[in-house]
């Protein structure tokens, strides 16, 4: 899943640099946290266990996805950092 989903994610990141580098970097934090959780979980407990990390995941792809198309807006109506 993680091999999936990492153009998606450096894409993301790519956009949302541009106007958000450091909301980026903080969100990126987060993801590699919640990456981490959902890893732990799945070898201890299972499929039941990736639970937490996966929901955290989605929310701060969903954040970083925002930011995305943000910045992308931004550059194309050129409005200035």
């Amino acid at each position: 899943n993680l091999i999936e989903m990492a153009p998606t994610i450096f894409i993301f990141f790519f956009f949302s640099g541009f106007y958000f580098p450091l909301l980026a970097a903080a969100v990126g934090f987060t993801l590699a946290i919640f990456r981490a959780v959902y890893s732990i979980n799945y070898m201890r407990k299972g499929p039941r266990g990736r639970e937490i990390g996966a929901v955290g995941n989605a929310y701060s792809l969903l954040v970083l996805l925002g930011l995305a198309i943000t910045s992308s807006l931004k550059f194309a109506f050129g409005i200035a950092a």
